[in-house]
């Protein structure tokens, strides 16, 4: 129930632009739960958001290589269809990283 909270909550940060927030909550839980690979996930949208294309980039692979450990029922999104990493979707970085995720 944790990850759930936590994934509304940064998402409610990340809706009314309140990023500070939701990087202090992600990196909370990160420390916390390293492992569980949304709270990669929805750092890379706050990055993207915010025009940091660098940090998307790592935060999305890192979400993708721990993407065996979602909650049971749960898988990632596509990146490609999620209106965060849309103004990515033709970026060379962002499409290499997408083949290199095993996305066509």
């Amino acid at each position: 129930m944790q990850r759930v909270l936590t994934d509304q909550l940064v998402m409610s940060y990340g809706i009314t632009g309140e990023m500070k927030k939701a990087h202090a909550l992600l990196d909370e839980a990160i420390a916390k739960d390293p492992d569980y690979p949304l709270n990669y996930y929805n750092r890379a949208c706050a990055y993207a958001e915010q025009g940091e294309k660098a940090k998307m980039l790592a935060n999305l692979d890192m979400a993708y290589q721990r993407k065996d450990k979602v909650i049971k029922g749960e898988k990632l999104p596509d990146p490609r269809g999620d209106s965060s990493f849309q103004k990515y979707v033709r970026d060379p970085d962002f499409v290499s990283l997408m083949k290199k995720l095993g996305f066509k």
